[in-house]
């Protein structure tokens, strides 16, 4: 009677999916509560605020705004280690976030599975790592991957959280502010001039490539 899963989306979706439904037959004893309203930019932090967890475990994010929004409203967050998800969870090395050279080196952290000694998180977010990949292939996307956690890793991750005594889920949630703020500015100004600064590096460095050449398989 205490817990409640809030999911703020859209009911039933046009390819078939309807959320009640699934909820109810899934975890028929579960309270959850779909807000499908829609909200003014300066409503949301009060959704966000009314909450003691951000669950973000999206198996693709190209990004991921929700979760830099419920950081924002000093909400601590379980995120899965996938897309640009991974940068906002505050992976880092000797007190020192990862940056694009740290990730030439080790690669994608979508893989590891477990945290490397040498890298560390900052305390705001808990990383969920995929337990299922899935490679999807189209002529438009070459390639594509799907990072799927398992429900036991989710709801191990939950207990842990509920298991905190609220300063310390608020605490967490001031240094997702923090993280947010100054840390790593996730304003649109800073993302902005951020995502200049790389264009035009990709612009100065650009070596064209012999184009891929298709073969009829036998």
């Amino acid at each position: 009677d205490t817990v409640a899963l809030v999911i703020h989306t859209e009911k039933v979706f046009e390819v078939g999916t309807n959320l009640p439904v699934l909820a109810h037959s899934l975890a028929p004893l579960a309270k959850v509560v779909i807000s499908d309203q829609k909200y003014d930019t300066k409503h949301m932090p009060y959704l966000y605020n009314a909450c003691d967890v951000f669950v973000s475990v999206s198996s693709a994010e190209g990004w991921g705004v929700p979760v830099t929004e419920a950081h924002g409203c000093e909400l601590m967050s379980i995120t899965a280690v996938t897309g640009g998800l991974q940068d906002q969870i505050g992976f880092a090395s000797n007190d020192k976030l990862l940056n694009e050279a740290d990730y030439v080196r080790l690669g994608s952290l979508h893989d590891i599975k477990q945290l490397p000694e040498e890298l560390e998180i900052i305390g705001h977010s808990r990383p969920i790592w995929a337990s299922v990949k899935v490679l999807n292939g189209s002529p438009q996307t070459p390639f594509l991957y799907d990072d799927f956690v398992s429900e036991d890793d989710l709801a191990n991750e939950l207990l842990t959280v509920f298991a905190m005594e609220k300063p310390e889920r608020e605490h967490l949630g001031s240094l997702a502010r923090t993280f947010v703020e100054t840390i790593t500015p996730q304003n649109a100004t800073a993302m902005t001039d951020r995502f200049s600064t790389c264009v035009n590096e990709c612009i100065r460095t650009f070596k064209p490539i012999q184009p891929y050449l298709l073969f009829k398989a036998l």
